[in-house]
């Protein structure tokens, strides 16, 4: 249009050619004429050209055209384009074929897209983005807070509001907290999913320390037990950048929304619990979702029920539980502390740097990621909860020999094994020691035959040396293959001359 009012300027002010004006604008003489005609049909002189707008100056020059137009060509229904334009893949060009199925005389895809943009401008700032249904929900906290009493000294005191709302829909979830704090940030974010009965793909948080360790525009640094939230839930965290409140428009129009609709008409009353607190937010806070919406059908639950809830994931079987995060080094016992209890680790894993997972109730031990081991969290200090499954071979070949398990040993290998053990569990007077001494007694078994420890035995018997260290020396002299030394008659046989450590004449025979 610019180039048709320079057209009729240079013919109505300067007299200029039909031919000399074509060669200025590289077009032909019959089309300069053309306008130059139409302007004269219609009277219209330069100083009236100057008071038109763009879409007058068509009017004026085409006056049947634009009426044709204006009456032929039904304007789209872009309310339920809007709508259409929510469901995911969807494509204006896909739109507009349907469009032009319906209305043989439609308009062109390129004036169709612009009226389009037209009416998104009509709407509110909190709908100006297109959101795919079940695709985003977006948590923020507000920054005016409710207040809680206390019934005694009547000191106020004030508490946290998180909000969340779905993308597609506007449906909004809220409730108090008592702080922004890791556990109270994941417990809201697990309630509100709660609430919509689903997971969306994606959560947009704002840079708060319970979500975003390390704000980056690209990579950002989630906060870990953020991120074991979100692999439990299957979906993604993707934060929003620092001062950037358009990259999450949707929870701050909620935001404010809440504060006018709930906190506002909560302000003359007095909460002593955030039980009673949060109850009355959620009488509210259905009135709210149920409120009938002023330049779109229907109302946030109906448009939650017919856009986002059918394409929301299904929740897991269990709630997320929130855990502690603990990085230690396992010690050469292969056993870790916790709150001082003892909690066995695989042998394998001896001074690796491995992860704990605290729970109310468990402790997981993890790996590189992997879990390794688990056990039931005790109270017992100084205690140590070992599984057998985490000793090296070694332990537990020694661990398995009780008191009752070397009687047995003894027994079968023969009279002196079974008298040498009784000594030392019973007659030395000192089990745990003596329960040691039997064990290096079988393991005697590795280099000597069962028959040549018997007999080993029953000559530290004969000779009253009943100790491991006389047992071995006999098997590595070979000893044990001699006759039994024969009681000398003469010796004295009185309890007081009988001691370990009194050979007598017949330990040289």
């Amino acid at each position: 249009m610019r180039t048709k009012r320079e057209i009729l300027r240079l013919y109505l002010v300067h007299s200029m050619s039909y031919r000399v004006i074509g060669r200025m604008f590289d077009i032909s003489h019959n089309t300069v004429g053309d306008l130059i005609r139409a302007a004269k049909r219609v009277e219209l002189k330069w100083e009236e050209i100057q008071t038109l707008d763009d879409t007058e100056l068509a009017n004026r020059l085409y006056p049947s055209q634009s009426t044709q137009r204006n009456i032929a060509i039904p304007m789209p229904d872009y309310v339920g384009v809007h709508q259409e334009m929510q469901q995911r893949n969807m494509t204006l060009a896909l739109l507009w074929e349907e469009y032009r199925l319906k209305t043989q005389n439609g308009y062109g895809y390129s004036q169709f897209c612009h009226y389009y943009r037209q009416h998104l401008r009509t709407l509110s700032i909190s709908m100006r983005q297109v959101h795919c249904a079940g695709e985003k929900m977006f948590v923020d906290y507000s920054g005016k807070r409710p207040v809680l009493t206390d019934p005694a000294t009547g000191e106020k005191k004030a508490v946290e509001l998180f909000v969340s709302v779905l993308g597609a829909s506007n449906f909004t979830y809220c409730e108090a907290t008592l702080s922004q704090s890791i556990p109270d940030w994941l417990a809201s974010n697990r309630r509100a999913l709660r609430y919509f009965g689903g997971v969306p793909e994606i959560i947009v948080p704002d840079n708060l320390k319970s979500a975003v360790t390390k704000p980056d525009r690209y990579e950002p640094e989630i906060q870990i037990h953020y991120q074991q939230f979100a692999a439990h839930y299957a979906t993604a965290i993707v934060p929003a950048r620092v001062r950037r409140p358009k990259d999450k428009p949707k929870v701050e129009g909620a935001v404010l929304l809440v504060q006018r609709w709930i906190l506002l008409r909560l302000r003359h009353l007095i909460f002593f619990t955030l039980a009673d607190l949060n109850r009355a937010i959620h009488a509210l806070l259905e009135d709210f979702n149920n409120r009938p919406f002023k330049k779109l059908p229907g109302c946030r639950r109906s448009r939650y029920e017919e856009i986002d809830r059918p394409a929301l994931k299904p929740l897991p079987m269990q709630d997320y539980e929130y855990a502690k995060i603990k990085r230690v080094l396992v010690g050469p016992d292969y056993h870790i502390e916790h709150l001082r209890h003892f909690y066995s680790v695989p042998y394998t894993l001896i001074r690796r740097q491995i992860e704990l997972r605290i729970t109310a109730d468990t402790i997981e031990i993890l790996f590189k990621g992997k879990r390794v081991a688990s056990h039931m969290l005790s109270n017992v200090p100084e205690g140590k909860t070992t599984s057998i499954e985490h000793m090296p071979p070694s332990h537990i070949h020694y661990q398995s020999w009780t008191s009752d398990s070397v009687s047995e040993w003894g027994r079968r290998v023969g009279e002196g094994a079974a008298a040498f053990i009784h000594y030392q569990l019973v007659e030395r007077g000192q089990p745990h020691v003596g329960l040691r001494t039997c064990v290096g007694l079988i393991h005697l078994n590795k280099k000597f035959s069962l028959e040549r420890i018997e007999r080993a035995c029953q000559r530290a018997k004969a000779i009253n040396a009943m100790t491991l260290k006389s047992v071995k020396s006999i098997l590595q002299s070979g000893t044990d293959t001699r006759p039994l030394p024969v009681p000398d008659v003469g010796v004295v046989n009185s309890a007081a001359l009988r001691h370990v450590n009194v050979r007598g004449p017949t330990y040289y025979n």
